[in-house]
C-alpha cells in the first residue's frame, strides 16, 4: 500500500541536499579515473549536473545568493565543494 509523507520545505531542502553531496562524492571519487583536470568554474547548468540538482534550482540559488558566481558569471569549482560539504 502507498503511503503519503508529508514533509516540511527545511525537510525536503536537507534531504535534497544530501542527496546532492552524495551525487557530488560519488562524482569526484570516479573524476580521477577520467585524466581530465577539474574545471576551474562551470556553468549553472554543469553544477546542476554536478550537485543532482535542477537548472532552476541552481538558478533561483544564484539569484538569493546562496550559489556565488565569479566576475565572469561562472560559478566556481570551489562553490561546487563548499555546496557538497568538502570546503
Amino acid at each position: 500500500m502507498n503511503q503519503v509523507v508529508t514533509l516540511s520545505k527545511d525537510e525536503l531542502y536537507e534531504m535534497l541536499e544530501n542527496v546532492a553531496r552524495q551525487t557530488v562524492a560519488e562524482a569526484i571519487r570516479k573524476f580521477p579515473k577520467t585524466g581530465q583536470p577539474r574545471p576551474v568554474c562551470v556553468t549553472q547548468k554543469q553544477a546542476a549536473e554536478m550537485l543532482g540538482l535542477c537548472e532552476t534550482t541552481v538558478s533561483r540559488r544564484v539569484r538569493d545568493g546562496s550559489i556565488r558566481l565569479n566576475s565572469v558569471g561562472m560559478i566556481p569549482i570551489t562553490e561546487i565543494d563548499r555546496l557538497a560539504g568538502f570546503d
